[in-house]
């Protein structure tokens, strides 16, 4: 977790939980991949209702908050 947050890891997780899904969506991001960002954090909102507030004021999703898909999954 610490090192997918600090940037030390450029790969995705393996968890299969709403935080590894979180954190892959912040993966994704930093690759610009928008794509995996929607699947990524869809998904960990769909488990975990409170990722929503979080992407919201989350830095690492700051270049998608313009985005009409972006903030339509944070709706």
């Amino acid at each position: 977790l610490a090192k997918t947050l600090s940037g030390q890891k450029s790969s995705y997780t393996d968890q299969t939980n709403a935080e590894g899904d979180y954190l892959n969506a912040i993966v994704a991001a930093r690759k610009n991949d928008k794509e995996r960002v929607m699947i990524f954090l869809g998904k960990a909102i769909t488990s975990d209702n409170s990722y929503k507030t979080e992407a919201k004021g989350d830095i690492e999703f700051a270049s998608y908050s313009a985005d009409l898909e972006f903030q339509e999954l944070l709706k």
